[in-house]
């Protein structure tokens, strides 16, 4: 299977979709074949990694064939219209997604793409993708105009100074981690030479067959979304400080779901122990770090990925600890010192 998508199958599979609409063609392919194929490149697409494939067919003119749709009232056709576009939805999260689906419209020549489906459940599941679509390009827009990734922090915890990112010197070796000065570059050497090597190797690689840029972008969105709904996340942490005192809360910023909307809950930091590195240093950092992760689709499964958010203090955890335990849930008391703490000021950066 892996020998066929790498030598184009997908392609094939969207040109043979294609020709199903080509005016030109005499020849043009019956409805079956065209369910067909495009039933074929949701099952690749619900693979492992299935994004690379999505990105490949989009590039061959799958937004097209969509398009050309929209006429459809085939109750078969329209199953399989709704898987696909159910599953490229879901994999708009990564970036060379995003950016296709963006080059991919100035090839479609129609000037509204809203509300186009004679039919009105696809229309509904239709106007949803090119919302999320919008959303996220938008975003993507951000990053590449460095708008989000401006400051660091010194990657020695006992430190955890934040500021321009200019004013840092980075590790000579990984070219990863970034100090403040050479004595905290110093200091952190002791726990920076377990995985100096192994920045190194992968920083301008894939990982687990997602590009840095892909990574960058799912830094975005936790970026975002965890400013957008500060407010919000405050009052939950406490929550779980309360519900569970001896665990520390993390947060996770779940895209892999249908509608690829962020959804966002709590857990304690110990569910991530896959990642010992993060939570060694989220134990360690005494409130200064916390671990947030985003969860995104691959294929037809998920996978998390993290993005430590850094403070300059400790002031906002241990305030959440102090009212956790000195007043009672819901009290004026606790609204009071609640609001008081979403408004200090205090510099946070993922």
């Amino acid at each position: 299977m892996e020998a066929l998508l790498e030598r184009g199958i997908v392609t094939a599979l969207t040109l043979t979709a294609k020709l199903s609409f080509s005016p030109s063609s005499r020849d043009a392919l019956p409805r079956q074949l065209l369910r067909a194929s495009l039933a074929l490149l949701t099952d690749f697409f619900r693979r492992s990694l299935g994004y690379r494939w999505i990105k490949e067919s989009l590039k061959a003119g799958l937004l097209g064939v969509i398009v050309a749709c929209q006429n459809e009232t085939q109750s078969q056709t329209l199953v399989v219209l709704c898987g696909i576009i159910d599953v490229v939805q879901r994999s708009l999260v990564y970036r060379s997604v995003i950016r296709q689906f963006s080059v991919s419209l100035c090839d479609v020549h129609q000037t509204s793409l809203e509300g186009i489906f004679a039919e009105d459940d696809i229309n509904e599941l239709w106007n949803n993708f090119l919302a999320v679509a919008r959303n996220f390009f938008a975003i993507m827009l951000d990053l590449d105009a460095n708008k989000l990734v401006s400051a660091r922090a010194c990657d020695y915890l006992e430190c955890g100074l934040i500021a321009l990112k200019a004013d840092f010197r980075r590790c000579s070796g990984c070219s990863t981690a970034h100090y403040c000065s050479e004595a905290c570059q110093g200091k952190d050497w002791s726990v920076h030479r377990r995985s100096c090597e192994e920045l190194r190797i992968t920083r301008n690689k894939s990982r687990d067959g997602v590009s840095r840029r892909d990574r960058a972008f799912f830094g975005a969105l936790v970026d975002r979304v965890y400013f957008q709904e500060r407010t919000q996340i405050i009052p939950e942490v406490l929550s779980f400080m309360r519900e569970f005192p001896d665990q520390i809360p993390s947060i996770i910023f779940n895209y892999a779901n249908p509608e690829a909307t962020c959804n966002i809950h709590l857990a304690s930091i110990h569910e991530f122990d896959e990642f010992p590195k993060f939570v060694s240093h989220a134990e360690r950092s005494g409130g200064r770090m916390q671990i947030h992760g985003i969860n995104v689709a691959d294929g037809s499964k998920e996978r998390l990925w993290i993005f430590p958010l850094r403070s300059a203090t400790a002031d906002v955890m241990t305030e959440l600890q102090l009212i956790s335990k000195e007043t009672s849930s819901g009290s004026a008391a606790e609204a009071e010192r609640v609001a008081a703490l979403i408004n200090l000021d205090v510099v946070e950066i993922h």
